[in-house]
């Protein structure tokens, strides 16, 4: 027995690990690709985000109302683009063994999700399910509404307590009758869109 021999041997054994690794840890990819156990995970994962992550505690109507914003959180398509749902033939081989599950935690007739979500698209497609855009829009509105009849009220508080067109004479004053006046007629145009 040469050293050649024993060098043979461990470098046999080297590739024969290295090759049985790659194909163990490519079969375990491809079960859970199939069984969707990712996607499943990254499903949950949201749903206990959603809900504070209070699992035992929490009722079956706050689980339900988890799920159904979860569901719309899904329905968004940005999230629904990211969704690439295997195809195959082991897919089907799967839905053959196992039967098609009656309710999908996907929710609808999905039947997989997304296996990973970047955290600027769900932030996008949940601030867009919750329509936080269309309320700051309103609430803006609101608040410049209530500005604007704040500063005009008192304007003409000021004004009434004023002296008379006579002795103002001030070019300050005259350009600040020009500022309310247009003010007044942006409010009008404003309340007309509204």
């Amino acid at each position: 027995m040469g050293i050649s021999y024993l060098l043979d041997i461990v470098i046999g054994l080297f590739f024969i690990y290295l090759i049985l690794s790659l194909l163990a840890s490519e079969l375990q990819e491809l079960i859970t690709t199939i069984l969707q156990w990712r996607a499943i995970h990254v499903k949950e994962s949201i749903e206990g985000l959603l809900s504070g992550n209070e699992t035992q505690t929490q009722t079956k109507e706050l689980a339900d109302k988890t799920r159904l914003l979860a569901n719309e959180v899904y329905s968004n398509p940005l999230i629904k683009d990211l969704n690439q749902e295997a195809k195959g033939f082991l897919t089907k081989f799967k839905n053959v063994v196992l039967g098609k599950p009656k309710n999908s935690i996907f929710g609808d007739e999905r039947r997989s999700g997304p296996s990973s979500i970047s955290k600027q698209v769900f932030a996008s497609s949940f601030l867009e399910t919750l329509q936080i855009p269309f309320f700051t829009k309103e609430l803006i509105k609101l608040r410049l509404n209530s500005f604007i009849d704040k500063k005009l009220d008192e304007y003409k508080y000021k004004k009434d307590d004023s002296p008379k067109q006579e002795d103002l004479g001030k070019k300050e004053d005259l350009k600040e009758k020009d500022t309310l006046k247009k003010r007044e007629d942006f409010l009008n145009q404003f309340k007309k869109k509204n």
